[in-house]
């Protein structure tokens, strides 16, 4: 074994999400759930470390393993897996788990993932790929070692199951075959349970009026963003000795304060209130209409998760009582799949523009809204909604605007992230926006150019025609930005200070365009006409016109798959395939990335009487 090779660093585990429906199909395998406290192990020759999911380092507990996987016939590895007691996997006893790590008793490692040996990353690599080669690897071990290898059986998803509940086991973990490791909650891995099993943030507790029992029951949470909120009370399920341990916790975790954002009157009136650090495992029945635990039972704390990590799990598919939230917003019929190729739900869509929301307002905050709805999915019925309708949450707001008749309408608009959380829970899948703001409604603060292509070019042609527009533009004064849209096209757009009004920004916009396209006749065309677009890129310049609206920055589309419109660097578009090739995944990656398009907010540039005279446009 190589004893200089690099001891790989802890990867952030790939965590399951709650399924109700079992994957069937062979592009689905299937795993036995076991109980335990998830290991992510890194192997360098002797040197061994065993980390828990939140990262920390639990190599003394796991000692013994550490041991046997220092014997593994490699110079480096990470591996991923669960630990366990061996005796009562079977019986999923997770507070046996706690009492073998409190008396040094035995455990084993059920390895499930390899994500990487020998200094080769193999995250990106399909999941049967991976599982082959950590097979392979756990053979070096002798026969009865305590790192066992986690066995699958590929297609029949359902029949597995039945055999894990009959068997008295937790439930199974289903994963696609071809599945990468994202190291985040993804929709390709799913955990199917033979009982409802939660985490819960212990927030307080009620006195016992009986000798010798510290608590009578324990006052539970799941998070929500910052918010604590309360699920119910469980009593049942504790030994006397973990009556009597948790009891001096609690004590020593004493506040005068309920963490809760709300707790009914007749359970506050006895309650103590602690710091909300410590989470159990409970197993429960079902939740009430009020979102509480009904029968539930303690299991045991998990010391290896972190309070604020601990939020309710919402089934992958299929509709519970239980509805999700988001800064506040109430998301109906959260599992909804909205995108059904990538099983995208609507409570994930919510998720999205929750963590791209603060990035994406900058380009929607404050102006006019129109919204493609498709309140069943995208496989579903659509339509286009530019006017407020009754019903609406009140964080989609209203302004009243002069339209082209003279008459006045009520528009939408949003001012924060809930906004747009707010037209996700109206089924909203793709946001455009106007060329200004609330503010300023009559003088634009951009120039957008949409080049839509005919169906026979390809994209290399439209980055060509795009690199086109851009030079032209930059000699006229004008530096611009890339926007794949996640359809066909490209937008080519320039930032504007904002001192010309929508009729000179339309006409340079509409002599520009026709002056390309009498420049290069068999690239370009400047009008709508589907018939002298044929072969040609359609110069879209009527998006500057006062009322109409463009995709914005970082929306989805209700499109196959859920594309996303993408800022992208000039660089980067010379590199890339397609104008659809970003989908939610990618873009949540991108929020780690610096932003391409940074440099244009410090951009003073606008129309300029030169400008229209060089394009000979008419204001």
């Amino acid at each position: 074994m190589g004893k200089s090779a690099r001891l790989p660093p802890f990867h952030k585990p790939q965590p399951a999400t709650l399924g109700d429906t079992v994957p069937e199909g062979d592009d689905w395998l299937h795993e036995s759930k076991v109980d335990g406290y998830r290991c992510i192990a890194a192997v360098a020759g002797d040197e061994v470390r065993c980390y828990t999911r939140s990262g920390l380092d639990w190599t003394d507990r796991f000692r013994r393993i550490a041991t046997t996987l220092a014997d593994l016939d490699c110079d480096s590895a990470l591996l991923d897996g669960e630990v366990v007691v061996p005796a009562v996997v079977a019986g999923s006893q997770f507070s046996a788990l706690q009492a073998a790590l409190s008396s040094g008793g035995a455990l084993a490692l059920y390895a499930f993932d390899l994500l990487e040996l020998d200094g080769e990353e193999l995250t990106g690599r399909p999941l049967i790929e991976r599982k082959a080669r950590l097979r392979k690897l756990l053979a070096s071990l002798p026969d009865g070692a305590n790192v066992v290898y986690s066995e699958h059986v590929r297609g029949s998803g359902t029949r597995v199951l039945d055999a894990m509940c009959r068997g008295g086991r937790e439930g199974i973990i289903s994963k696609k075959v071809n599945s990468e490791y994202r190291g985040r909650r993804t929709t390709s891995w799913l955990k199917l349970k033979c009982t409802r099993r939660q985490e819960f943030v212990i927030g307080g507790f009620t006195p016992s009026d009986k000798r010798g029992r510290e608590f009578a029951s324990l006052l539970i949470g799941t998070f929500e963003g910052d918010t604590l909120r309360y699920r119910g009370r469980v009593g049942s399920g504790f030994s006397a000795e973990e009556l009597h341990e948790l009891g001096k916790e609690l004590k020593n975790l004493d506040q005068p304060d309920s963490p809760f954002a709300k707790v009914p009157g007749a359970v506050a009136r006895n309650a103590r209130w602690v710091r909300p650090e410590l989470v159990t495992e409970i197993d429960l029945a079902e939740f009430t209409d009020g979102g509480h635990v009904r029968h539930g039972v303690f299991k045991g704390l998990r010391r290896d998760k972190n309070a604020s990590e601990v939020t309710m799990e919402a089934p992958a598919t299929g509709d519970r009582k239980m509805k999700e939230a988001w800064r506040g917003i109430r998301i109906s019929s959260p599992h909804r799949v909205v995108y059904p190729r990538q099983g995208i739900t609507k409570a994930e869509l919510a998720g999205y523009y929750d963590a791209v929301g603060r990035r994406m307002l900058s380009f929607v905050q404050n102006r006019p809204l129109s919204l493609v709805r498709c309140p069943r999915g995208r496989n579903e019925e659509c339509f286009f909604q530019k006017h407020a309708s009754p019903g609406f949450p009140d964080e989609l707001k209203r302004v009243k605007l002069r339209e082209s008749s003279g008459k006045r309408a009520d528009y939408l608009y949003v001012d924060g992230v809930e906004g747009l959380i707010a037209a996700v829970q109206m089924g909203t899948l793709e946001f455009h926006v106007w060329g200004s703001r609330n503010d300023s409604l009559e003088k634009p603060d951009r120039l957008v150019f949409d080049l839509d292509p005919d169906e026979s070019l390809d994209f290399p042609v439209v980055r060509l025609a795009a690199a086109v527009l851009r030079q032209k533009l930059e000699k006229l004064g004008l530096e611009t930005v890339a926007l794949v849209t996640g359809g066909k096209g490209v937008h080519v757009i320039a930032p504007l200070w904002r001192t010309a009004d929508w009729d000179q920004v339309k006409a340079f916009a509409q002599g520009f365009a026709t002056g390309l396209a009498r420049e290069e006749p068999d690239v370009f065309t400047a009008t709508r006409s589907k018939a002298r677009r044929r072969g040609r890129i359609f110069i879209d310049w009527f998006r500057n016109e006062r009322g109409s609206t463009a995709i914005a920055p970082w929306s989805t589309r209700a499109r196959d798959g859920g594309p996303v419109a993408t800022p992208v660097s000039w660089d980067e578009l010379t590199d890339l395939e397609a104008a659809n090739g970003f989908y939610i995944e990618d873009a949540l990656r991108r929020l780690d990335e610096d932003d391409p398009w940074a440099e244009a907010a410090t951009w003073r540039q606008s129309v300029t009487r030169v400008m229209l005279d060089q394009v000979g446009g008419r204001a």
